[in-house]
């Protein structure tokens, strides 16, 4: 029987590993059809139903239909003089329409082509990332101090809520057991209407639990050297793995925010610098550090920085390295779509019907194929695209949402109240996933622009609510859910 359920079991695991397999293989196919369909849609459009939506006046039609280079050259200014503000509004919409397009192309490339995020490789290389090295220290410093702002204007705006916008003091007892790092935010002297936050108000959340960083280990993930899987990490945790291996106290303050008062070794050191005090174990394997919202994925075969889901349409995961892309191009490709439908249907009626067709460059299937895949997948990508953003207004991934829904029912079981610790509510939420706001250089506007933005994170540091340590409420850490099934055949319990 033993024998038996471990031939299951390997089975099992074989047709997971293939179908895993499979999806990895025809992720080109997808892009390669996904790009395909857009440009004979494109293509449709503007050869037989761009006319639709702004056709142009009698006169420049009439100029055009000559099909004589130079009677159009000499014709076209008092054709245009003739009907200014029509021709205003043509190339209005045409303008419009080719933003439209340009937008959808350039969010499709970027969420294809810029890395998700890895806890081994990080981010993007065009980002400029100092992960280790001179400069290592600043560039992890200003991502921590981003977080514990973000945190600190959120747990001000929870406040002004709560009490109203003309309240501006509070006793630490209102807070209800919140920790040390949260009564000193939140305390008389705080200032709820400001955006202004000292440098002695981030120091003091520094120095709490609320904004720590929670890391695992991955065992899906194949070993790696014990150098490289410390070289990923944040300097605050480097310091702490120095100091426990060398068997010496840490300095009272080992935050990168303070860069002096790190250790001389730890500031800017380059994964050589990691092997040299590793010593005679650098080259030990072991399992790839795996921080918080970190999942694995089993088609990439690594982890991701805040990963959402493997998306085949891009041939990789979706994670925060380009999860803005991938939903505003779901957006933008909505938008397209609902454009072509109401713009389309004229067409689409001549090219069922048995006149002579007008339209010589565009056969007659492509209207028909275009309108029907507008109209089916523009809706099903708009429904896709709200879902998207009501879960980041929730502060939460795809993966998150099921997550906390078992938390929730769980919490509901044991009679307590589930509190998702990255809900820094819902405006503020969008704003931190778009990387706008107070905190950032970017504006509201950056929002429509078609241009290479950021992420507010770097995967390992957050934004959460304070008094919280830096977990959800009303879960146990042991309840928590992870991807570490068991991999292994001898793993399972069967076969020992």
């Amino acid at each position: 029987m033993r024998f038996l359920a471990q031939a299951v079991h390997r089975s099992f695991r074989k047709v997971e590993h293939c179908a895993d397999w499979m999806t990895g293989a025809a992720g080109p196919i997808f892009v390669l059809l996904c790009c395909a369909l857009v440009s004979i849609g494109m293509w449709t459009f503007f050869t037989s139903m761009f006319i639709n939506l702004a056709p142009l006046p009698p006169s420049i039609q009439h100029l055009f239909n000559t099909h004589s280079p130079a009677h159009i050259i000499l014709g076209l200014t008092s054709a245009i003089a003739e009907h200014p503000w029509q021709m205003i509004r043509w190339f209005t919409i045409l303008f419009a329409c080719f933003f439209i397009v340009y937008s959808i192309g350039y969010h499709y490339y970027m969420a294809v082509k810029e890395p998700s995020g890895s806890v081994l490789e990080g981010l993007s290389e065009a980002l400029g990332e100092r992960r280790n090295g001179p400069g290592s220290e600043l560039w992890w410093s200003r991502y921590r101090r981003r977080a514990v702002r973000e945190s600190i204007l959120a747990a001000r705006q929870a406040k002004r809520r709560k009490f109203g916008s003309q309240s501006s003091r509070t006793s630490n007892g209102d807070l209800n057991g919140r920790n040390s790092a949260a009564h000193g935010l939140l305390n008389d002297n705080t200032s709820i209407s400001s955006n202004s936050i000292s440098d002695a108000e981030v120091q003091r959340v520094e120095d709490g639990e609320d904004l720590w960083v929670h890391v695992k280990m991955c065992h899906k993930c194949q070993r790696v050297p014990l150098w490289k899987a410390l070289a990923c990490l944040p300097p605050e945790l480097r310091a702490i793995e120095r100091s426990l291996r060398s068997k010496r106290p840490l300095s009272a303050s080992y935050l990168v925010d303070e860069p002096e008062l790190l250790d001389d070794a730890t500031r800017g050191e380059s994964a050589e610098d990691v092997r040299r005090w590793l010593g005679a174990e650098a080259e030990n394997l072991v399992p790839p550090p795996k921080p918080e919202r970190t999942h694995h994925c089993s088609i990439c075969d690594t982890c991701i920085l805040k990963f959402d889901h493997h998306c085949p349409w891009l041939n990789q995961c979706v994670g925060i390295g380009n999860e803005r892309y991938f939903v505003l191009f779901m957006v933008w490709l909505s938008i397209g779509c609902t454009v072509v439908v109401f713009s389309g249907w004229k067409t689409v009626r001549k090219a069922v019907s048995f006149d002579p067709w007008e339209f010589p460059y565009t056969p007659r299937l492509f209207p028909l194929l275009t309108f029907a895949l507008c109209a089916i997948m523009g809706f099903a990508l708009a429904v896709m695209a709200a879902w998207q953003l009501l879960i980041i207004g929730w502060g939460e991934t795809s993966v998150e949402n099921s997550d906390n829904t078992h938390y929730r029912e769980l919490s509901k079981r044991k009679g307590l109240s589930f509190s998702n610790v990255y809900d820094l509510g819902f405006m503020h939420n969008l704003a931190l996933y778009f990387n706008i706001g107070p905190f950032s250089h970017h504006s509201i506007f950056t929002i429509l622009a078609p241009w290479r933005i950021e992420p507010y994170s770097d995967g390992w540091h957050f934004a959460k609510k304070m008094g919280m340590s830096g977990r959800h409420e009303g879960v146990n850490p042991e309840e928590e859910l992870t991807d570490d099934e068991v991999e292994r055949d001898d793993a399972h319990p069967l076969a020992k």
